[in-house]
């Protein structure tokens, strides 16, 4: 197993003053001037949930209560939510993008299957229910992933009713996107790659597990396959550039590599590995997070330990040195995510030796990841 350093909260907590984390930095140090967005501060409640689940950590019910606080603040009346807002609290927006709405949606899906007080928990559940009354006017393929993974959460996989049918609706679409797009060679949803990739194929994932949908699990399964060939050419993750990202039959662009497409990668793999319980996914999951931590093309480390930040991406010359909010959540999120999968995994094999050991005849679930490891 990958060996992880002792994750750091500290430039979490540097990033984050009483109403809510502050998106950029210069170097290590918060750049007021650049406000907060929704998409921040949703990924922040993210990690705030999962850490306190883990952990019971009151500091990040603290957290986890200014971010839901925030996005409180953000959501209008009509429970769309805002995205970027200044430092003196003004919105400098109308109403967020659908990428905005499906990542606050999946924030609030998380807090609410967390372990958070249930006054929190009702807080999530509150807003969701308002935010939901738009799924249905998402049309963007990582929005409808979003949507997808909000539901997933909210509902223990298992959900009925209206949200069922959206659940349905969404992956319908992506998997006529697939239809659409997919040809020899090109296994993928659009003509092109862009950001966070991997939330396409997580999302089908999702969705076959929540609905009972094999082929959606198949789409998952092609087009992860073929995001993996992209992403790892010679070996080692190169995540798409943001330089003019990767449009088929053209050339694919190298640089700016940006950590939320690793943070994607892990997500994916977790739910390809509960899927089908591959060994491959958990080495795909080790690879990905790998890239934090030096396995790049430069050969150097995106995670500083001694802050506790993430640098905010790899450019042609080296690493852009500001650590920032999206970056640093990048990797507390993936750290948090191969962290607990692993804890998981030496569970069930510890699990499956005592049952060896008795004699039982325990059901099979596939192959343990990390077993002989």
């Amino acid at each position: 197993m990958l060996a992880l350093p002792p994750l750091n909260l500290e430039h979490l907590g540097r990033l984050t003053d009483d109403r809510g984390i502050i998106q950029h930095a210069v170097y290590s140090v918060p750049n007021r001037k650049t406000g907060y967005c929704t998409d921040d501060n949703s990924r922040a409640l993210v990690v705030a949930a999962r850490r306190y689940t883990a952990t019971g950590d009151n500091n990040m019910q603290r957290l986890a209560g200014i971010y839901l606080s925030f996005m409180l603040y953000a959501q209008r009346a009509d429970g769309y939510f805002r995205n970027f807002i200044g430092y003196d609290m003004s919105y400098l927006d109308e109403g967020g993008s659908e990428d905005c709405l499906g990542r606050a949606a999946w924030a609030c899906g998380v807090a609410m299957a967390s372990d958070l007080p249930a006054s929190m928990r009702h807080c999530a559940r509150h807003m969701f229910d308002r935010a939901a009354r738009h799924f249905q006017e998402v049309v963007s393929p990582r929005a409808r992933a979003s949507v997808l993974r909000g539901i997933y959460h909210m509902t223990g996989g298992k959900p009925h009713g209206e949200l069922a049918r959206q659940a349905r609706a969404h992956a319908e679409a992506l998997r006529e996107f697939y239809r659409q797009e997919s040809a020899p060679g090109w296994h993928w949803y659009q003509a092109y790659l862009t950001y966070a990739n991997a939330s396409l194929p997580e999302a089908m994932f999702l969705a076959s597990s929540m609905l009972g949908e094999p082929a959606y699990a198949r789409v998952a399964e092609e087009s992860l396959d073929f995001l993996t060939e992209v992403l790892f050419p010679e070996g080692v993750l190169m995540p798409v550039g943001t330089n003019g990202w990767y449009s088929r039959d053209r050339e694919r662009a190298v640089f700016d590599q940006q950590p939320e497409e690793a943070e994607a990668l892990v997500r994916c793999a977790e739910a390809a590995w509960n899927h089908s319980g591959h060994p491959r996914y958990w080495e795909l999951a080790q690879r990905a997070l790998g890239w934090f931590l030096g396995e790049n093309v430069h050969g150097v480390p995106m995670y500083d330990p001694t802050t506790g930040g993430c640098f905010d991406g790899i450019t042609s010359e080296g690493v852009n040195q500001n650590q920032g909010a999206e970056s640093t959540l990048a990797y507390l999120a993936s750290h948090l995510t191969v962290e607990a999968w692993g804890n998981r995994i030496h569970t069930e094999i510890a699990a499956d030796g005592a049952g060896q050991q008795r004699g039982d005849d325990r059901p099979g679930g596939g192959p343990v990841p990390g077993a002989g490891h």
